[in-house]
């Protein structure tokens, strides 16, 4: 497998402030372990691996989603073996971009105008219970909060209570999802319902350092602070 492509930052922004529909899925190596069936214990986040939870991200890519696909890099490296011929047996291919887009601006301090741009549209921030505190930072509107371990078994609640925020006459609005492994499989459905109007958008663990969780070797680099 090759390396996934580079998609900006700025690219992002632009859509933001176009307030163009589009939907984000990033898959790392949590995600990939559990497709490869390679799931026991849990993920770095203390997140268990399911068998059911493996089959639906399994259907996810199956369907061929036509949305931007990112890909880990570290997943390339550990898991391209396994992901590449099981891509080649389902006869799928994606144009797959660079997951950790958002993560490498905010280690070069880059994250400002993207918050910026956020700040100014209706936001739903779809998170674990700290996250709460973002709201300072990012002017979010609505908060759905997703448990801090087991999440995979309540997603039809965190994509029922999202939907129920929901109308024809919603202005457009950035969702937010934070909710690890699941999380691909929440953006999904949600784009199901939401993609044609909306941005749905999974940032992963990106706002942890934020609200002083440091979630990610990255983060305890010495991550630039976002001026707000």
């Amino acid at each position: 497998m090759d390396k996934p492509r580079k998609l900006t930052v700025d690219s992002f922004i632009q859509m933001f402030q176009q307030k163009t529909p589009f939907t984000f899925s990033r898959w790392g190596d949590g995600e990939w372990r559990s497709v490869m069936r390679k799931d026991k214990g849990a993920n770095c986040d203390g997140h268990p691996f399911y068998p059911e939870m493996g089959h639906d991200l399994r259907e996810v890519l199956r369907s061929r989603p036509p949305y931007i696909m990112g890909m880990q890099n570290l997943a390339v490296r550990e898991y391209s073996f396994m992901i590449d011929p099981w891509l080649a047996e389902e006869g799928l291919e994606f144009d797959w971009v660079d997951s950790d887009v958002f993560h490498k601006a905010a280690v070069a301090g880059e994250l400002d105008p993207m918050v910026e741009m956020l700040r100014k549209r209706r936001m739903i921030v779809v998170g674990p219970e700290h996250l709460k505190r973002a709201q300072p930072l990012l002017n979010y509107d609505i908060y759905v909060e997703v448990p801090g371990e087991n999440c995979y078994l309540d997603r039809h609640r965190i994509i029922t209570e999202v939907l129920a925020h929901m109308t024809e006459d919603s202005p457009y609005t950035v969702i937010s999802i934070s909710a690890s492994m699941p999380a691909e499989i929440i953006v999904h459905k949600l784009w199901e319902e939401l993609g044609e109007h909306h941005a749905i958008v999974d940032f992963g663990s990106l706002w942890d350092q934020y609200v002083g969780v440091k979630s990610r070797k990255y983060m305890k680099a010495g991550t630039p602070p976002i001026s707000k």
